[in-house]
Order: C-alpha cells, then sequence, then structure tokens
C-alpha cells in the first residue's frame, strides 16, 4: 500500500499482498490507480497504456512490503515497552463465593412458624399429588418450595449471643416461650374453617386454599412479639390461606389459574377439613439452606412440633356449632351484667335515714 499525492491509496489486484494472516486482491484499487497512471502519460497514448499495465504490479511488488514494515514500525513506535506488569498470583481454592450454612449458622439463624395439617393424613398427601402433577404438567412454582402450611410469622432472624455457654439463649427463650403459650391458648385452637378453593391476588396471582384461624393464633404471635420486642423482628402473617401455586419471579397467567384450580377440584380432598376431622401441628422450623430453584424445597430442620387440633376427641367442633355457642356465652354474659347492675340501681333507691317512720297513722279530725 502507498499513499499518492491526491490522498487515494493504490493496491494491485494481481499482486498477492499480506495483512493480518490474509492473502487478497482489491480489483477496484487497481483499477483506480491505472486510470491514474494514463491520465498522467495521455490515456490516447497506447504504448503508455500497455507500459503502465505493465509497470504498476511490478512497482507495488516492490514497495508493498516496505510499506507494511513502515506501517507496522508506526504503530509499535507508539506503544510503551517500559510499563512493568505486575500479574497477581493465580491460587487454585475450593471456597465457595458463598459461606456454608455451618458457617452462617455460627453467626445467626432463621426460624419460622407455621400451621400444618398433619403430614398422615389425606388432606395433606392430596396436596402433595396436586404438587407433582402441576410439576409434571404445567411446571415448577414456587409453592413447590414448601410443605404445605398456613404461615403464622415471617422469617425471626435470631443473631448469636456473645458469650460461649449461651450463645442461642434467644433460640431456647422461644422454645420455651412457644411450649408454655399454646399450652395456655390450646383450648381456644380450633380446627381452620374452609373458606373455599379460590384465585389470591397478593402477592402475586396464585390459587390458595382459603382458611379462616381463631382468634388464639394471632393472639399467640401477638404475646411473641411483645415478649422478644427488641431481641429479634417478628412479622405478622395474614393467616388466611394455604398456598397451592404462586410464582412473583413469573406470575401465572389467569388461563393458566384455571386449569389449576380445576385440577385442585379433582385432586384435593377436603373432606377432613369439612368434618373437622383433620389433625393441625404448629410447627417452629429451623430454615438451613434456602433453595435457589424454583421447584426444589428449602431444606428446614424441625425444631419442635405441637400438636394443637386432635382428631375425635372434641377439639375442633363445626364452626356453626362454635360460632352459635360463642353467641349464647355472649347473651348470657350481657344478661348478667344488666342483672347485676339493676340490683346496684335499686339498692341505690333505698333511703336511708332510719328517724323516719314507716308507720302510716291516721289523721286527726
Amino acid at each position: 500500500m502507498t499513499k499518492h499525492t491526491q490522498n487515494t491509496y493504490l493496491m494491485t489486484p494481481e499482486t498477492p499482498y499480506k495483512m493480518g494472516g490474509r492473502v487478497g486482491y482489491d480489483h477496484q484499487a487497481f483499477t483506480s490507480m491505472h486510470d491514474q497512471v494514463s491520465s498522467f502519460f495521455g490515456s490516447e497514448d497506447s504504448v503508455v497504456s500497455s507500459v503502465a499495465d505493465s509497470l504498476v504490479p511490478s512497482v507495488l511488488d516492490s514497495l508493498a512490503p516496505s510499506v507494511v514494515d513502515s506501517l507496522v514500525l508506526s504503530v509499535v513506535d507508539g506503544l510503551d515497552f517500559g510499563q512493568e506488569f505486575k500479574l497477581l498470583p493465580f491460587v487454585l481454592t475450593n471456597k465457595p463465593l458463598r459461606p456454608p450454612p455451618y458457617e452462617i449458622r455460627e453467626t445467626f439463624r432463621r426460624f419460622v412458624l407455621y400451621l400444618e395439617p398433619s403430614p398422615n393424613s389425606w388432606f395433606y398427601r392430596s396436596i402433595e399429588v396436586f404438587q407433582n402433577k402441576v410439576f409434571d404438567k404445567y411446571g415448577p412454582n414456587q409453592a413447590q418450595q414448601y410443605p404445605p402450611h398456613c404461615s403464622l410469622t415471617g422469617m425471626m432472624t435470631i443473631k448469636r449471643v456473645r458469650g460461649p455457654n449461651a450463645k442461642w439463649y434467644f433460640v431456647d427463650k422461644l422454645v420455651s416461650f412457644l411450649d408454655r403459650n399454646i399450652a395456655e391458648l390450646k383450648d381456644e385452637m380450633y380446627s381452620p374453617a374452609l373458606r373455599g378453593l379460590y384465585t389470591g391476588r397478593r402477592p402475586s396471582p396464585s390459587l390458595v386454599v382459603g382458611l379462616a384461624l381463631d382468634a388464639a393464633y394471632g393472639e399467640l404471635v401477638r404475646r411473641m412479639r411483645a415478649r422478644f420486642h427488641g431481641k429479634f423482628t417478628i412479622e405478622y402473617r395474614t393467616m388466611d390461606r394455604l398456598n397451592l401455586a404462586y410464582n412473583t419471579l413469573n406470575p401465572m397467567p389467569s388461563p393458566l389459574l384455571r386449569q389449576l384450580h380445576r385440577l385442585a377440584e379433582e385432586t384435593i380432598a377436603v373432606e377432613e377439613l369439612l368434618e373437622d376431622q383433620l389433625e393441625w401441628d404448629l410447627v417452629l422450623h429451623e430454615v438451613m439452606i434456602d433453595s435457589s430453584t424454583i421447584a426444589v424445597k428449602h431444606q428446614f430442620a424441625e425444631m419442635k412440633r405441637w400438636r394443637v387440633v386432635e382428631k375425635g376427641t372434641g377439639w375442633g367442633p363445626h364452626n356453626q356449632l362454635r360460632m352459635g355457642a360463642r353467641v349464647f356465652i355472649h347473651r348470657l354474659r350481657n344478661l348478667t351484667v344488666k342483672r347485676e347492675k339493676g340490683e346496684e340501681e335499686n339498692a341505690q333507691k333505698i333511703p336511708k335515714d332510719n328517724n323516719i317512720s314507716t308507720v302510716s297513722t291516721a289523721p286527726n279530725c
């Protein structure tokens, strides 16, 4: 390659040129060069034209190596080879980017409190069958990462206490607190009432089994928050559902939810729940490993399980009967209060002056 006085680059097609390891020809550049040489000597002179045809390739043949060398040297001259490069030593290590669970557990531990149907019940097993069918036919979703449950609390993170002898002091206190308060509230913890199978909208479109829990479950969480305030955070949950299918990363469309709804009606056995024959447990789980893969279950370690609703022992009477009993007790208490108030008012009307005679005498005529 050489530079012409008119700032045009001339290249020959007949002579191979090497640039970047490739060999090729430029017919357009050669034609332009031929025309310029012919115009310089006179395009009408056939002798000059033939001379140009033979001269141009030989000239470029001799110039090409020197031009390429000068071009490479001009680029290399601009580089600073006096600079020293220091590379960090290459060290092989098998240490993962995220600390392993046992190292995390030495700093803090995480817990959740669930209300779960008995794992031996048909209701529990039918939900697992439903999850397997959904996975096979429609793919994974986040509900498949948990056991069937109704959340009472969010994630409770308990940090380690300084000192070797009582580093998990508040973990022990939490378990003993639940032992005592569940025993106190158990008589008021009845079987959840079924509200139906429907599509929810929080935190994303989902298919849920609607439940209605007694106030005793909320009272337990309220006591927990009051006891451990300032020690670790305990978040309320709505306590009104058992999630069957949802995906916050990729929300489910309405047609898919309708198909899942029909599949759930065909698969899930709710007879035990309707007849109040389903046993329920309060379960304190420790979260060991969070699963980053949808449909792969989170790894929980069961800390303790409390049976709060028994089957066939009077626990969990029918919802209408229970509501009727509460209304009757409420009215009875109101009648008792009214009677006590009436007795107090009558006592205040009796005169207290002993000098007034209560014997009537006939007037003197």
